[in-house]
């Protein structure tokens, strides 16, 4: 249930984010299928949900991640970590940026006052985030392939690399 609203909240945030840079007028969206085709309630629930979302805003720029705590959301626009005020979901507020990164940010994982992003070849860079209008850069580790995603427990950050490059052995 968790997962299924942080989806909703998600697409809620990027549609206001849509709206508000484009200023366009929403349209109502076609469906694939007729109506008629659709299988069971949850598609019926969500053909009819579908029919009444708002186009309220964009990021601008390729986004692959997200991530949310408490009233930030945290969006990889690109190479910047975006952070949005989401204290009002109707009207998310740029809090702050970071300077680009090398790559297109994978995915983004928050513990605390930290942001850990996958930046692909260029593997992985942490922020300070305790102060969310000026992230700071604490540390990048350039793994040894390209680093896709990651995930956060505890002192360890479990990084998912693929196509590794040559470099040696190396120790954290």
């Amino acid at each position: 249930m968790k997962a299924r609203l942080s989806c909703v909240f998600v697409l809620m945030v990027s549609l206001a984010l849509m709206s508000s840079a484009s200023g366009a007028a929403a349209q109502r969206p076609t469906p694939t299928l007729p109506s008629h085709q659709w299988e069971g309630a949850e598609g019926v629930a969500a053909h009819d949900q579908a029919q009444n979302v708002q186009l309220v805003g964009q990021t601008g720029g390729t986004t692959y991640a997200v991530a949310v705590q408490d009233n930030y959301a945290y969006i990889g626009v690109g190479p910047r970590l975006v952070i949005l005020d989401v204290s009002d979901p109707t009207q998310p507020t740029l809090t702050g940026q970071s300077a680009p990164l090398p790559e297109t940010i994978e995915r983004i994982k928050v513990s605390g006052k930290l942001a850990y992003i996958a930046d692909g070849v260029s593997g992985i860079y942490i922020f300070d985030i305790s102060d969310p209008a000026d992230p700071s850069q604490l540390g990048h580790y350039d793994t040894d392939g390209t680093a896709y995603d990651l995930d956060v427990e505890g002192i360890y950050v479990y990084v998912a690399d693929g196509g590794g490059r040559t470099k040696g052995h190396r120790h954290l």
